[in-house]
C-alpha cells in the first residue's frame, strides 16, 4: 500500500461530499503533472503525504469552527451586563 493512496483516502473522508471530487482531483492533478516528474518518487510521495494533511486539518478544523458557530450558547453565557443588574424604580437613580 503506498502512502499516497493512504493520504488520499483522509482527504476523501475529510473532504465535504460536495468538494470531494474538486479536492481530489486538483491533488492529483499537480502531483502527476508538475510534483512526480520533477522530484521524483520518494520525493513526490512526501509532497503528497505534507499536501494531503495539510488538506485534512485545515478541514477538520473548518468543520469543528462552523460546529462551534452552530451550536447555541449556554443559558446566560452570552447576557449583556445591563441585564444582569437588577433594574432601579424610574427616578430613583
Amino acid at each position: 500500500m503506498s502512502v499516497r493512496w493512504l493520504m488520499r483516502a483522509l482527504v476523501l473522508v475529510a473532504s465535504p461530499a460536495i468538494d470531494r471530487d474538486m479536492v481530489v482531483g486538483d491533488l492529483d492533478e499537480e502531483w502527476e503533472e508538475r510534483i512526480r516528474p520533477s522530484l521524483g518518487r520518494v520525493a513526490a510521495e512526501l509532497w503528497y503525504a505534507r499536501e494531503s494533511l495539510s488538506l485534512v486539518f485545515g478541514l477538520l478544523r473548518d468543520r469543528l469552527r462552523a460546529r462551534w458557530e452552530r451550536e447555541p450558547q449556554p443559558r446566560g453565557s452570552a447576557r449583556p451586563k445591563a441585564y444582569a443588574q437588577p433594574r432601579c424604580a424610574p427616578g430613583t437613580d
